[in-house]
C-alpha cells in the first residue's frame, strides 16, 4: 500500500522558519503584556495603569516599589506573584508567534 504525503514543502518551510526564531529576543512591557493580557488576567487595561498604581516609572522604581507592586499583584490580578505574571506573559508571546508559523 503506497501512502500519498502532501503539503511536505509547506511543513518544510514552518520548521525552517521555526528554527530560525530567535531564542532571545526582546520584547517591549506594552507588547508582553499587551491590552488583550491585561483584560483577560488583571483589573487594569494596561500596564501603565498597573505601574501608575504602583509609582513605577523606572527600572529603580521597580525594586524600590516592588512590595508595592507584588501587593497588586496578588490582589487586581489572576497571579500570585510578578514572576508568574512575567511568566505567562512570555508562555503567551511565545504561543502568539508559533501560531503565526503553524497557521
Amino acid at each position: 500500500m503506497k501512502v500519498k504525503v502532501t503539503g511536505s514543502l509547506s511543513l518544510e518551510k514552518k520548521l525552517k522558519e521555526l528554527k530560525n526564531m530567535k531564542t532571545k529576543e526582546k520584547v517591549s512591557f506594552d507588547e508582553l503584556f499587551n491590552e488583550k493580557f491585561m483584560i483577560k488576567y488583571t483589573n487594569f487595561n494596561s500596564i501603565n495603569e498597573l505601574m501608575v498604581k504602583c509609582n513605577i516609572s523606572t527600572e529603580d522604581d521597580l525594586t524600590t516599589n516592588f512590595d508595592l507592586l507584588e501587593k497588586e499583584i496578588k490582589h487586581n490580578t489572576k497571579f500570585s506573584s510578578w514572576e508568574d505574571m512575567k511568566h505567562t506573559a512570555a508562555q503567551e508571546h511565545i504561543k502568539k508567534k508559533l501560531d503565526k508559523i503553524f497557521k
